[in-house]
C-alpha cells in the first residue's frame, strides 16, 4: 500500500504530486500493540498462553463447567467469558486480559477440577495449562493489563466520528511520558508489585509453584584457592527483580520505541492541522497548528495569517448577529464558499483537510456491516439489493435527532396520534 517503489500512494503521488499518504492513526496504535506482542519473546508466549486458555475454556462441555463455577464464586454477578485473540480487533487484548485478571482464581479452580476429571486427554491439557500459570505469569498479567489499559482510552478517541485530533495527539504524548515513568520510577514499579503480591496471595493455593534455577555451587576444583576473576556463575536475582529485568524493562523499551516512531511530533503535526480547521476545537483557526498544512500545501504564509484573522472576526460578526456559523469542517468549507475568492489559501486548505482520512475507523465499520447484512441466510442476495440494504445500514437515520426534534417543538409532549 505504501512502498515506496511500486505502492499504492507511489503511484498516486506520481499523477498528484501533492496527495499525502496517511496511516490510520487507530491502526498505528494497534501496530504499536501487535509488534510489542510479537518481538518480546515473554509477550509473546503470555499471549499465546491466554488465546490456549480462551481455546479450552471455550469447548462445549468445558464452557458449561466456567459458567456454573462463575455462578459458585461471583453470586449475582454477570458471567465473563474469555477473549480471542486478534490482530486486527484493537481493544481484544486489553478486553482478554482485564478478563483473566478478574476471572483468575475461578480459570485456576476450573483447572484444577478438570486435570482430576476422568477425561485423560482433557485432564492432561488442563494440568499443561495449570503448570505455566504460576506467579511470574501473575506478574505478567498485572503488568500487561495496566499497559493495555493506558493505550486502549487513546484507541477509543482515535475511532470516534467526531474525534479531537489535537485531543488525540496530546493524549499520545501523554501516555508516552506515563510509560517512560514506568520505566525510570522506582515507585510506579513498586505499586504494580504490590498489586502483583495482591493477586498472588488471593490465588496462592491455586497457582503453580516458580520453577527456581538451582542455586549455582563453586566449582571442587578451586577449594582452597583465592579467585580474582568471575568463574561465570551469577546468584539468583530477586522474583522482582528478574519481572522487572527480562520483562517489564522489554517490554516497555518496545512500546516506548513504536509509540515514539509511529506518534512522533512530525507524524502529529498533521492531525494538530486538520484539527485547526474543526470549528468545535479549541484551537479552531490555530495559526501554529495551521502550519504543517500550509508547508505541505505551499500556501503563502502572509496571506494565510490576513485570512484568518479576518475570519475569525467574520464568525464572530455572524454570532453576535445569531446568525449561522459553521459546526463542522464541511460547515467551514460551506461558509467560506462566498467568500472564496477573498479567502483563498484558507479555503484550499479546508477543502483539503475535509478529504484527508486521518483515520478509517468508520469507514471500516462498513465491512462490519456487511457481514451483518449479507449472512449465510441470504447467500444467493444479488449485488444491487445488497447495494441498497447496505445503503440503509450504514446510512441510518439517527432517531435521537427526531425526537429531539419533537421535544423541541411539542411543549406538551402527551398528544393524542390518530390512526388514518
Amino acid at each position: 500500500m505504501s512502498g515506496a517503489v511500486s505502492g499504492v500512494a507511489k503511484r498516486i503521488q506520481e499523477v498528484a504530486p501533492s496527495a499525502v499518504y496517511v496511516h490510520c492513526y487507530a491502526h498505528r496504535l494497534n501496530l504499536v500493540i501487535v509488534d510489542t506482542c510479537k518481538t518480546v519473546k515473554e509477550a509473546a508466549n503470555f499471549f499465546a498462553l491466554l488465546q490456549q486458555l480462551y481455546v479450552f475454556v471455550s469447548g462445549s462441555n468445558v464452557h458449561q463447567r466456567w459458567l456454573q463455577i462463575q455462578a459458585a464464586m461471583f453470586p449475582g454477578e454477570q458471567p465473563r467469558e474469555l477473549k480471542r485473540l486478534s490482530d486486527s480487533r484493537w481493544a481484544c487484548r486489553a478486553d482478554a486480559c482485564v478478563v483473566v485478571k478478574t476471572r483468575l482464581k475461578a480459570i485456576l479452580r476450573l483447572l484444577h477440577r478438570i486435570s482430576e476429571d476422568d477425561d485423560g486427554e482433557r485432564a492432561v491439557e488442563a494440568t499443561g495449562l495449570l503448570a505455566q500459570m504460576d506467579e511470574r505469569f501473575a506478574a505478567r498479567l498485572v503488568l500487561m493489563s495496566t499497559l493495555l489499559q493506558k493505550t486502549k482510552s487513546l484507541s477509543t478517541m482515535l475511532q470516534q466520528d467526531d474525534v479531537d485530533l489535537s485531543a488525540a495527539s496530546n493524549l499520545a504524548a501523554v501516555i508516552i511520558d506515563e510509560l517512560q515513568d514506568m520505566r525510570s520510577n522506582d515507585d510506579t514499579f513498586c505499586e504494580i508489585w504490590q498489586e502483583v503480591d495482591g493477586v498472588v496471595n488471593d490465588c496462592r493455593d491455586d497457582l503453580a509453584p516458580t520453577r527456581r534455577r538451582r542455586a549455582p555451587r563453586p566449582s571442587t576444583r578451586l577449594e582452597g584457592y583465592h579467585v580474582l576473576e568471575a568463574t561465570g556463575q551469577q546468584e539468583q536475582a530477586a522474583p522482582e527483580v528478574d519481572f522487572k529485568v527480562n520483562f517489564m524493562f522489554p517490554v516497555l523499551d518496545r512500546m516506548l520505541q513504536e509509540m515514539r516512531g509511529r506518534f512522533s511530533d512530525q507524524n502529529c503535526r498533521l492531525m494538530k492541522g486538520i484539527d485547526a480547521l474543526t470549528p468545535s476545537s479549541e484551537n479552531f483557526l490555530s495559526p501554529e497548528n495551521l502550519k504543517a498544512l500550509q508547508e505541505t500545501y505551499g500556501a503563502d504564509q502572509e496571506d494565510l495569517r490576513h485570512e484568518l484573522h479576518q475570519v475569525k472576526r467574520l464568525i464572530e460578526r455572524k454570532a453576535s448577529k445569531e446568525e449561522a456559523v459553521p459546526k463542522s469542517m464541511q460547515g467551514l468549507v460551506n461558509f467560506l464558499e462566498p467568500y472564496k475568492d477573498a479567502f483563498f489559501e484558507l479555503y484550499r486548505l479546508s477543502k483539503i483537510a475535509a478529504i484527508i482520512p486521518v483515520t478509517s475507523a468508520s469507514c471500516e465499520r462498513s465491512f462490519s456491516a456487511m457481514k451483518l447484512i449479507k449472512t449465510y441466510l441470504r447467500n444467493s442476495m444479488g449485488n444491487e439489493r445488497l447495494s441498497d440494504l447496505g445503503m440503509l445500514s450504514i446510512e441510518k437515520l439517527n432517531m435521537d435527532e427526531f425526537v429531539d426534534k419533537f421535544a423541541a417543538s411539542h411543549k406538551n409532549r402527551r398528544i393524542k396520534f390518530k390512526l388514518v
